[in-house]
């Protein structure tokens, strides 16, 4: 028995045939049925409809007695009486797209038909197969639980590529990496550096932050070169 204890064990998908599991993980079985409008099975007396996360149309069947205005997408069928060979059904509609709620339990992902007069909520368990052909497997009939196999039922693991900024900043460290120890080993083993002189332009960057400020000096004072307080300081700039 199935029933609906919180937020936190029914998935509201923005759509009923998308689960989205995580960032990089979905199900997808918006075209687990392929070129079929319905799957059935038989336990019984009660055979099974199941047309997925898309609703069917029940005159689609064309079987006595059942009303072909109704759409569903998980129907129960049995049959009512037998006159002179002519078998008129009666049928409940378990559930429709709209009703569809994703649900986990253990390891198997669910779609919970979510249906306010029922006690016990019609349930399809979702099985991962590599089978080509999509079926149905009716469990119980009284608590209407079913098993749909499909290749559509596996779980899509996307790998999102590098954004640029991440291949950038890999591309800046890998630059800068063999920019100081390539240097750094260039001018300790030819010219004999020791210390801190070991780094590659030394004088530069030690000279980085007053030419960063002269500059924005020079900048601020509309690219006027008489705004520099020394003629040293213009020409580093």
């Amino acid at each position: 028995m199935n029933t609906i204890k919180g937020s936190d064990d029914i998935n509201n998908a923005l759509h009923p045939c998308v689960h989205i599991i995580d960032e990089f993980n979905h199900i997808d079985i918006s075209s687990a049925l392929g070129d079929k409008k319905t799957l059935r099975d038989t336990d019984s007396n009660y055979t099974y409809y199941f047309s997925g996360c898309k609703d069917f149309k029940l005159s689609d069947l064309n079987l006595p007695g059942i009303n072909i205005t109704n759409t569903a997408s998980l129907l129960k069928v049995w049959p009512n009486s037998t006159k002179e060979k002519s078998v008129v059904f009666n049928y409940t509609v378990l559930g429709k797209a709209e009703n569809i709620k994703w649900h986990k339990e253990g390891s198997m992902h669910q779609l919970i038909y979510n249906i306010s007069n029922m006690t016990t909520l019609p349930t399809v368990k979702l099985l991962c197969d590599n089978e080509p052909a999509p079926f149905i497997k009716v469990l119980d009939t009284k608590s209407n639980q079913l098993i749909f196999s499909s290749q559509q039922a596996c779980i899509i693991t996307i790998h999102h590529g590098l954004s640029g900024g991440s291949i950038f900043l890999i591309m800046l460290l890998v630059f800068l990496t063999i920019y100081l120890v390539g240097g750094g080993l260039m001018l300790y083993f030819i010219r004999g550096a020791r210390g801190v002189e070991v780094i590659p332009n030394i004088e530069f960057w030690r000279n980085l932050p007053s030419l960063v400020k002269d500059g924005l000096m020079f900048l601020l004072a509309g690219c006027k070169p008489t705004f520099v307080s020394t003629s040293e300081s213009y020409d580093r700039i």
